[in-house]
Formats: C-alpha cells, structure tokens, sequence
C-alpha cells in the first residue's frame, strides 16, 4: 500500500503520525518514494504542488527502506521517515553524491552508477532486464 504521508492537508513535505502508526501497529516495512519525470506539469493552485505526468512518460521511482528497530516509539520512527525523505529530496535535486536505485519496467531495480564510476559491462543489463535503460 502506498500512502502519501504529508497527508489530505499538508503542510508540504512533512511525514505525518499515521504512517509510523500504521507500520508500527502492523509490523509492515516503511519504503520511502519519490517519482519524477521530465514531461510532467505541477497543477497550478494546489497545496502540495501535485506532478501531473504526460501518457507515455518516462517515470523515475528512487525507493529507500526506512530503519526500523524493535523498541521503535512513533516519535524515533516518524523522524527517521522525515530524514529519509529529505534525503531522497535532495537527491534529486543533485545535492548528494549517491544515486537512489531506480525502478524500470515492471518493478525491475535498475542501479545507476554514480557520475565517473565505471558502467557495467556492455550488454549485461539489458540481457537480465530487457527493455530497461
């Protein structure tokens, strides 16, 4: 399940309790995400400056598992899903040096090297992930 955790109001970019309460209650893993796609358009006039993507768009997915530890309270919980999603924020916004995995076709993890590493071997990518670049 997917839960857009700055919740229906806002405030922008804030986690929100019901997200450490709902894992926490369950025992389900927390994975951050962040989407973004280079023909997509924020609608005009809304709180949370929603991406609309054009049909046919590329979209990237960078996922991120969130810590958790057995003593967990909601407060230790809800901060570390703050600070692993402004981690990703920055991210993608260039400011960090590491590269999020990202998800190709059909959920497929595609790793991207970071800028100057070496690439992988030619070829070896897309016979394991056809379609996937």
């Amino acid at each position: 399940m997917e839960l857009a955790v700055d919740g229906p109001a806002g405030p922008l970019y804030q986690a929100r309790r019901g997200c450490a309460e709902l894992a926490l209650a369950t025992g389900a893993p927390l994975v951050a995400l962040a989407y973004d796609s280079p023909l997509a358009f924020t609608t005009p006039l809304r709180w949370d400056r929603q991406r609309l993507v054009l049909p046919f768009a590329r979209v990237e997915v960078a996922a991120r598992l969130v810590p958790r530890h057995a003593d967990d309270t909601v407060e230790a919980l809800l901060a570390r899903v703050q600070a692993t999603l402004d981690a990703l924020e920055r991210e993608a916004r260039g400011e960090s040096p590491a590269r999020p995995a990202l998800w190709g076709a059909r959920g497929v993890p595609v790793h991207r090297p970071a800028a100057g590493a070496p690439a992988e071997p030619e070829g070896e990518a897309q016979e394991d992930h056809p379609g996937v670049t």
